[in-house]
């Protein structure tokens, strides 16, 4: 939905959900609860920020705020006490005209009594008339950045946190045109692609290591899942850097991820979107939000979208579609509840049509993966649901519990070509079938052949074994999370506490079934190795004929249930105006079953106990700039899904140390970021094959030394930029690759985006991204080159017919640079697009 923010000829009216003091809700009250996290600023950008919290209207001459500063807000408070505490340190008071629901910020009488929390009962002057400009599309003046950051990290300001925290507003999700999570990383530092499971999920790198899932409203969703999350739903894109078990749960070292949805909001609207453009690219997304009548404030919002690609490198007949509906209902003045419903269908193939043999002279042309294994059916296809139900009650201003349960069902059917089918026991060849000397080639992932060897005198002989390929998959996938917080704030000792206590419990259910198709070609035919050399071409059109009919089907059956509990405090304690400190810790208990259902084999995995700690010290010289320090811990667990998973013992564990300094300069329009930190993780698994099984060894131990840096600046109400640059020096620290770089980790990257907005409605952007060459797999035998890209795009916003519309244009990737993203267990290389072209239309009624 296109906003405005008008800016008048002495003043500035600063909307958060409201256009303008006329479309404010005329039933506001300053007494209305709100939550706030504004940390002490220039006044002028804590007045945007509260405006956009409190979802009100504020009016103020700009000069009359310039030189002050504001105080601190944090938690939940009336609307009308929050704004006395910015003021604070001001001669400024606030005026609530009741006929527009806005607040009027005007100096401050000389009235020795008043109730600070309280309107200022001065007379309502009349309001000039003002000629005025009109600046159609952010919903506040800084477009890009924003120093809240409360549902990252306990409930604390953006300069009280000893974390490095990105946000990715939607603003720039919209600019960018970003089709998915990676398109909408793709400016933030340290940030690489992943392969995302043969690109049907969202997958990145963060600081050198792959996520361990991607979290949506703080739910941690499974990294094999088989959708990705649509921008259409997204309101922002929360990240925190390095390991973050202590708040949610299980977690790689580099950091976290976490997707906001949309939600309802305090308006009626309907926005709809179309548009299309190069490789069979269409899209429609309808987002409607209204209020309902009856007992309470209930707010509904229902978003629905649709998009499909006919092309995507290798991937090819993308669809995505989705339902989302959510409902906000203020039970109570001091109790709010919240659900939410989506749906999600995903559908893709992966094309097939690459040759795994080579063709041989005239004798044999060579045979494709697709020719060569069937499939039971062509797509990979996902139905998604995911449904929540939260309620939170503030007993004061201070103090708030929430309670939120998160069901989570997928059903997948169809075949990715994952890693882990490759030399799974039991499932492309039988130990028992080979005897003691052979080898096994596996082709595309998906099709084994072994050669049996007799080694004896003068010749070996050769027998080739059963041919076998995966014809079909089925997943079926259920988490359930169920969470607990109180946060609060106290004061002892002459010292203030900002507290978040918790317990979570996290529930995975994972069934899988791989039908296998085994073909006994050449049951008796044992041969010497020179006439076996001779007739392999032979050998080799009869094995890849496409019109051999269905071999014998076998059925592999795996289970794999987990639980994870964990409780956890952490603690904000400011020791002085200048000291805060934080200090937080984990208890977590994972319990897990692996059942093999084949086999009527049930095995009870090892139970992990563990605590993780954290720590950070904040200094803060002045308001605006703080130096942090931080020691933070991370834990997974070594669950697999197969008969290597009670194999080991111990989890996987990090650490990192980090220092670092935060900056709000000019105004409050430039913000940045720089870390310089030591990831070390330990008892990284290594899968080996020995003696014909496949088995898990914790091999090694990684270490990342690095730096970050993020910057968003609004250079003028017009112009924003935002900068990121990572260079990190990534080690594999011991086992038979110590020395190497670990897979797929980037020593450089390097990214801007700007985006300039003329007042016509005219806006341009364009973004660079650079990352360097990465190596392809722990041994450094190969890797994948440096890339760069750069992306342009135009837009225009204008009024038609009594609503706003927004056309736009992007070019992606415009110098059509070839380049591979990622890899997958050399089966499969993540291939750019090229170039690509979108255009699209906005209308908000």
């Amino acid at each position: 939905m296109i906003k405005t923010v008008k800016f008048l000829g002495f003043g500035v009216v600063l909307g958060g959900l409201m256009a303008a003091a006329v479309n404010a809700d005329v039933g506001l009250s300053p007494q209305q609860i709100s939550y706030f996290d504004l940390p002490g600023q220039a006044l002028q950008s804590s007045l945007v920020e509260f405006a956009i919290q409190a979802r009100v209207t504020v009016v103020a001459d700009s000069r009359l705020i310039a030189s002050y500063r504001s105080g601190p807000v944090v938690g939940p408070q009336p609307v009308g006490k929050a704004l006395s505490g910015l003021l604070v340190n001001t001669p400024l008071a606030f005026r609530f005209d009741a006929d527009t629901a806005t607040f009027i910020i005007q100096q401050k009488p000389s009235l020795p009594d008043a109730d600070p929390a309280e309107p200022v009962p001065v007379a309502k002057p009349a309001m000039p008339i003002l000629d005025e400009v009109v600046v159609t599309s952010a919903s506040y003046p800084f477009r890009y950045h924003t120093v809240t950051n409360t549902h990252l990290h306990g409930g604390m300001s953006y300069f009280d946190s000893s974390r490095f925290l990105n946000v990715v507003p939607r603003a720039l999700v919209e600019d960018q045109q970003a089709k998915d999570i990676g398109d909408a990383l793709k400016f933030v530092s340290g940030v690489t692609p992943g392969d995302g499971v043969t690109d049907s999920n969202d997958d990145v790198f963060i600081r050198g290591f792959q996520r361990h899932a991607i979290y949506i409203d703080g739910f941690r969703l499974s990294d094999s899942t088989g959708v990705k999350q649509l921008p259409a739903n997204v309101e922002r894109i929360d990240i925190i850097k390095g390991p973050s078990t202590l708040l949610y749960g299980q977690a790689e070292p580099g950091g976290v991820v976490n997707v906001v949805r949309k939600r309802p909001q305090d308006e009626t609207f309907i926005s709809a979107e179309v548009g299309g453009g190069s490789s069979g690219r269409r899209f429609a997304s309808l987002d409607m939000n209204d209020q309902l009548p009856g007992p309470g404030d209930v707010d509904v919002r229902l978003i629905l979208a649709d998009d499909a690609q006919d092309e995507q490198a290798d991937i090819t007949d993308v669809h995505r579609q989705l339902i989302a509906g959510s409902l906000s209902w203020e039970f109570t003045p001091d109790t709010i509840i919240d659900m939410g419903y989506e749906y999600q269908r995903a559908s893709q193939q992966w094309d097939r049509n690459f040759l795994i043999f080579n063709a041989y002279e005239d004798i044999f042309p060579g045979a494709s993966l697709g020719a060569s294994a069937k499939q039971a059916r062509p797509d990979f296809t996902t139905d998604y649901t995911l449904f929540d139900a939260a309620i939170t009650h503030y007993f004061s201003p201070d103090w708030r519990l929430r309670a939120k349960y998160v069901w989570h069902d997928e059903e997948r059917l169809g075949i990715r070509t994952t890693s882990e089918n490759l030399l799974t026991n039991g499932m492309f060849f039988k130990r028992e079938e080979l005897g003691n000397d052979f080898a096994v080639f596996v082709l595309g992932g998906q099709v084994a052949i072994p050669l049996v060897i007799y080694p004896q005198s003068p010749e070996w002989l050769f027998r080739l074994g059963k041919l076998r390929s995966i014809y079909d998959e089925q997943a079926f996938e259920t988490e359930n999370n169920v969470s607990l917080n109180l946060e609060g704030s106290f004061t002892t000792g002459g010292l203030t506490h900002h507290l978040t206590l918790g317990a979570d419990w996290h529930q995975q259910d994972l069934y899988k079934q791989y039908t296998i198709e085994a073909r006994d070609l050449f049951p008796n035919l044992v041969l010497p190795e020179s006439e076996f050399v001779a007739i392999l071409p032979q050998l080799a059109e009869v094995m890849f004929d496409p019109n051999q009919p269905l071999g014998e089907l076998e059925y592999k059956e795996l289970r794999l249930l987990y639980d994870d509990v964990g409780f956890y405090l952490h603690d904000s304690i400011e020791l002085s105006e200048q000291w805060t400190a934080n200090i937080g810790t984990r208890y977590n208990i994972i319990t897990g079953d692996y059942t093999d259902i084949t086999e009527w084999a049930f095995t009870e995995l090892e139970t992990y106990e563990h605590f993780s700690s954290q720590f950070g010290l904040v200094y803060k010289p002045v308001d605006n700039h703080s130096i942090y320090l931080n020691y933070s811990e991370a834990m997974r667990a070594n669950y697999h899904l197969d008969e290597v998973g009670p194999q080991l013992a111990d989890p996987e564990l990090s650490d990192q140390v980090e220092v670092g300094v935060k900056s709000l300069l000019f105004n409050g329009r430039l913000l940045s970021t720089i870390g310089i930190y030591e990831i070390n993780k330990r008892n990284i698994i290594d899968v080996q094959v020995i003696e014909g099984f496949r088995t898990l060894l914790q091999s090694h131990e990684q270490q990342v030394r690095g730096i970050d840096m993020d910057i968003t600046w609004q250079v003028s109400n017009q112009f924003d930029l935002v900068g990121a640059f990572s260079l990190s020096d990534p080690q594999i620290m011991s086992g038979q690759n110590q020395g190497n770089q670990p897979a797929l980790a980037a020593e450089q990257t390097a990214s801007m985006f700007a985006s300039y907005r003329w007042q016509n409605g005219l806006s341009l952007n364009g973004g660079y991204k650079y990352v360097s060459q990465r190596y392809a797999e722990d041994a450094n035998a190969f890797w994948l080159g440096e890339y760069s890209t750069l992306d342009l795009g135009v837009s225009y916003t204008f009024t038609a017919l009594g609503s706003d519309a927004k056309v736009q244009l992007s070019v992606n990737n415009a110098l059509d640079e070839r380049y591979y993203t990622a890899i997958l267990g050399g089966l499969r290389m993540n291939e750019s697009e090229g170039r690509t072209i979108l255009g699209s239309l906005r209308v908000d009624i």
